[in-house]
């Protein structure tokens, strides 16, 4: 079972002097503000990958109390679960039923929606979102440019995007914006 040999291999991952990751069967953290408790059965990002440490420690930065989040490509919830329960209204996508429904008896969501990222026009409102997250899910879109462009018409100005992008088959042709 490689899935059980992976899980007795996995380590508690220190973020910051205040943020550290482990899993249920690791003992607490004591003086740690934020402890956050990922169970890595079928967890994508567990936060041993430098971009997804990155996004934590970025994220940990801002003031972002009860603003809106949206989670595309949302899996198991494994992003929600790095902060503390009601600090973002969570809104995740994702095309597995399967782990949405992980990710919905994790309680972190305010709502979940099957979605294909490729879509011409996502459900949202324009402006509806303070912050955009695609871990690991950008690079399996066949039109980055359409997906730029809804992410860009939900998002509120000012606001975030973070991405994560594992290494591609294929070109996905990645471009650095301003704005």
């Amino acid at each position: 079972n490689w899935n059980e040999e992976w899980e007795r291999s996995y380590s508690p991952v220190e973020i910051s002097e205040d943020c550290r990751v482990r899993a249920p069967f690791h003992p607490a953290l004591e003086e740690t503000r934020y402890e956050l408790v990922i169970s890595p059965r079928m967890s994508f990002g567990t936060a041993h990958h430098e971009t997804t440490r990155l996004v934590m420690l970025r994220m940990l930065e801002a003031e972002w109390s009860g603003r809106k989040v949206l989670d595309l490509g949302c899996g198991t919830g494994q992003i929600a679960d790095r902060f503390p329960a009601g600090q973002f209204i969570w809104t995740g996508t994702d095309l597995c039923r399967a782990m949405m429904d992980q990710a919905r008896a994790k309680g972190r969501y305010h709502s979940l929606k099957i979605m294909n990222i490729d879509r011409q026009r996502y459900p949202f409102p324009s402006a509806s979102f303070n912050a955009v997250i695609a871990s690991g899910v950008l690079e399996f879109t066949r039109n980055l440019k359409s997906v730029l462009r809804n992410i860009a018409r939900i998002h509120r100005p000012g606001g975030w995007l973070a991405f994560s992008v594992e290494k591609p088959a294929r070109s996905v042709g990645f471009e650095i914006y301003d704005n």
